[in-house]
Parts: structure tokens; sequence; C-alpha cells
């Protein structure tokens, strides 16, 4: 199961050890509403068309330079 695992990297790595069970569970469902928002979003806007590779390339880049940044600013 990929999500789940990404999930239990993602709880392991932000979550305080102590943090409550509803406080693990809402965290969930924001992480699994992250993923499936964008894997939706993904699949309706990469044209695997011939030739939009460089389209798609930009829209991706566009995407991990904005997460990266917030990660930069917020997660630490």
């Amino acid at each position: 199961m990929i999500v789940e695992r990404w999930w239990l990297e993602f709880e392991q790595s932000a979550l305080p050890k102590g943090a409550p069970a509803i406080q693990r569970e809402e965290m969930r469902k924001a992480f699994y509403s992250g993923v499936y928002s964008f894997v939706m979003n993904a699949s309706n806007n990469l044209d695997l068309g011939k030739g939009r590779a460089r389209e798609n390339d930009s829209w991706l880049k566009e995407i991990f330079d904005e997460l990266r940044t917030f990660a930069a600013e917020r997660l630490k």
C-alpha cells in the first residue's frame, strides 16, 4: 500500500510521539485528502499525448517548488 507507507513516514516525522488519537486521525484524514486531491488533479491536468512532456514537466516542477518552499518555511 503506497499511500499508507507515505502516511506512516509522515506520521513518524511530523507528529509528536504523545499526540492524542484524535489528532492522529484528523492528520491522517488531511494527509489522505491531500494525496487524493493531488492525484485527481494530476490525472486531469497531465496530458499524456506526444509532445506534451515539457508542459507536464513544467506543471510538476511548479508544484514541487511550491511544496519545497512550504516545507522549508513551515516544517522546521
